[in-house]
């Protein structure tokens, strides 16, 4: 028996996708000028936004109409019927396409917002293998104090503490979210961090909320479809709400730390109508996560989890050496081993019965994936060993965990570095004018 209301429900709801598609992109569509609809003038801000819109209620009507038809039967409402391509795509597909190949991400890259993504990487061993956790962490970094425990008031919730020289953080996880590699987790953080760059200016939120097509998290590779899309942001946005940050910074030349604030730092993942809503806490020290940023390829998302975490590996790494790109605009530096089978949350050597389908082959198809999808020379990622000479395949895993990766960049690839050095340089002259001016005045005030 067919649920009449349910029906009618629908039905009011695909007449009002209709409208809201018509009015954002035809009458919109109408108004752009030839350059516009065939991709060789760029969209001005507010006819980018329209067809967005339009795209939107487009999909969201997709779902609708498949849920009629579900419901009734309706042959007009065969999949051939509503899951139609979105009919204004003249000319911005296109630009979307170029835009995306042309354009790095910003990758939040502070401590603590790195210190996050790899609790996430970490998952089920923060509580399977605290210790085991604990003796990696500290080998990659002897200066780094971290401790896992539970909270006797709270059963649900695992405490993780990691003390650097600079400052401590203190994140509170749910344990029912620290399941395997969260590799869906791991990517929409990502992603959403990327996103949240655009409403922040000297380090607090200018607004209190981002929206985007669900489109998006297709289009960029994350998801194959909608629906494993919507479901795929919403099981992370679930997670990401529960996520409890306290952050200290330590005070200039003093041991005693300062705290600058508590979590959580999301506060609502929600889908309306094809638009994906992040509202952010806008009260939360954001500095900790976004004070800088690292560049990252917009196909990063295409790529599997284990790839994905190396490739932000990579970027991460070379962020933190912009300063030595040469002359000859490339930069190159190595990544051991050891910290790529940490990062990657591979076994180690002694705790597995086949170290090298666990280990090198996953480090090797990661590569592989990387190289592939990239297609370019300007990105170029090679083993060595400890001593420089190239791996061999006859290699034991403990002569290719003693080696290295080393990273060139170069092109585009560099040039996204370098503009970071270009903002530091600039930031680095006005501050150094600004001490000079201070100086010149205290110099008046004394004649």
């Amino acid at each position: 028996m067919i649920d009449e209301a349910r029906e009618e429900e629908l039905r009011g709801q695909i007449n009002s996708t209709f409208a809201d598609v018509m009015y954002f992109a035809w009458v919109w569509h109408n108004k752009w000028d030839e350059a516009a609809r065939n991709g060789t003038r760029p969209l001005k801000e507010d006819e980018q936004r329209a067809i967005d819109k339009a795209r939107a209620a487009w999909n969201y009507g997709v779902d609708v109409r498949r849920e009629y038809h579900e419901l009734t039967g309706d042959p007009s409402m065969k999949p051939e019927q509503y899951a139609r391509p979105f009919p204004f795509e003249v000319g911005v597909k296109e630009q979307d396409a170029v835009k995306a190949e042309n354009s790095f991400l910003n990758l939040p890259s502070t401590p603590a917002a790195i210190n996050l993504l790899n609790l996430f990487g970490i998952g089920s061993d923060l509580r399977e293998n605290p210790k085991q956790v604990i003796k990696r962490e500290k080998a990659l970094d002897t200066h780094k104090k971290i401790k896992i425990e539970g909270d006797s008031t709270r059963p649900e919730i695992l405490r993780v503490t990691i003390e650097s020289r600079s400052a401590l953080q203190v994140y509170e996880l749910e344990y029912k979210y620290l399941e395997g590699s969260n590799a869906g987790l791991k990517k929409v953080y990502s992603f959403i961090s990327s996103k949240i760059s655009s409403i922040f200016h000297d380090g607090a939120p200018v607004k209190n909320s981002i929206e985007f097509p669900l489109q998006e998290l297709v289009d960029s590779g994350m998801y194959k479809t909608l629906d494993t899309a919507r479901r795929g942001f919403l099981d992370a946005g679930e997670a990401l709400i529960r996520v409890g940050v306290k952050g200290w910074l330590r005070l200039c030349n003093k041991k005693r730390y300062e705290q600058v604030d508590v979590g959580p730092f999301f506060t609502l993942f929600r889908i309306k109508k094809g638009i994906c809503i992040v509202k952010i806490n806008p009260d939360f020290a954001w500095g900790m996560f976004t004070a800088f940023y690292t560049p990252l390829p917009p196909y990063a998302y295409k790529l599997p989890i284990n790839a994905f975490t190396l490739i932000s590996l990579i970027f991460t790494v070379a962020r933190q050496r912009w300063e030595k790109i040469g002359k000859t605009g490339a930069l190159k530096f190595p990544i051991k081993m050891k910290h790529i089978q940490t990062r990657l949350n591979l076994p180690d050597e002694d705790k597995t019965l086949h170290p090298r389908r666990d280990i090198r082959d996953v480090v090797e198809k990661s590569i592989e994936d990387i190289e592939a999808t990239s297609n370019t020379k300007d990105f170029t990622i090679t083993p060595y060993r400890a001593s420089g000479e190239p791996t061999d395949d006859d290699d034991s895993i403990s002569t290719f965990l003693a080696g290295y990766l080393e990273i060139e960049l170069k092109g585009e690839y560099a040039e996204s570095f370098t503009t970071i050095a270009n903002k530091a340089e600039k930031r680095v002259k006005a501050a150094q004018k600004k001490k000079e001016k201070a100086l010149s005045q205290k110099v008046d005030n004394k004649q």
